[in-house]
């Protein structure tokens, strides 16, 4: 049983809601010493992991959404202890990808559970920065781009769908050069993203399901159109946990 946590909470991550009492309460029965930690500003979630991890508290918890856990990952990579995400978010894709509830007092109650698995994942990196879900070109990259801060507090992930639409208007076809595993690749396309999760936002729900966050492999995806048709049969693909249709590209 952990002793000491350190919960680093985003306040402006998801909908707007009360987190000090469900953490005081399941901290207070579980007689665990907690510490809140609040973010201001873009930095300073790892400034706080790393004095975190200076402190040799037991747990490093994250209240927010992948931006959070992302920053707190980037601080946290090669050490031994553990964080907790605590949802927080608007999609909360990683928390997804590793089943855990979107619920607070639920995942809090994880967390402080003996019986817990604590999992290992992957992380990708590029030049100084570390990602734990996916690095994302084209309409991909729009989308979450223009998914603005308002509009996630209140629409949730019906924020990123709308954006979705707004970036398949005129999609920008893109020709992109890779080199995977030594094999050179010269593809034309819409979208690409290098995914450590292939999770969609959905519990359980995968655009392709052999993307594993602890196999030790990134993937690439590249789209080659973005037409309501290619839509429906990746979702439609997805839904059924088939194989990739003809329209996305997977290595």
């Amino acid at each position: 049983m952990y002793k000491s946590v350190h919960v680093i909470i985003n306040p402006a991550s998801g909908i707007a809601e009360p987190v000090l009492t469900d953490l005081n309460n399941a901290f207070r029965e579980a007689e665990v010493t907690w510490e809140a930690l609040i973010t201001k500003e873009a930095g300073d979630a790892t400034r706080y992991t790393l004095e975190s991890l200076e402190q040799g508290v037991d747990v490093i918890a994250t209240y927010g959404g992948d931006g959070t856990v992302m920053e707190v990952a980037n601080a946290m990579k090669g050490h031994k202890t553990p964080m907790a995400i605590l949802p927080g978010g608007t999609a909360n894709v990683l928390a997804k990808e590793l089943g855990i509830p979107i619920d607070l007092p639920r995942a809090l109650s994880l967390m402080l559970k003996e019986e817990h698995e604590i999992r290992k994942v992957d992380i990708g990196e590029v030049k100084d920065k570390c990602f734990l879900v996916r690095l994302s070109f084209g309409f991909l990259a729009a989308m979450e781009e223009n998914a603005e801060r308002e509009s996630k507090s209140r629409l949730g992930t019906l924020a990123y769908a709308i954006a979705g639409l707004q970036a398949i208007r005129d999609p920008q076809v893109a020709k992109y050069f890779a080199t995977v595993d030594g094999q050179e690749i010269e593809t034309d396309g819409v979208a690409a993203f290098i995914a450590n999760t292939g999770n969609v936002g959905i519990q359980g729900l995968s655009l392709i399901q052999d993307i594993n966050v602890s196999d030790g492999l990134l993937d690439l995806i590249i789209i080659r159109q973005s037409d309501l048709g290619s839509l429906i049969q990746m979702a439609a693909a997805s839904i059924a946990g088939d194989a990739p249709p003809p329209v996305m590209q997977h290595w």
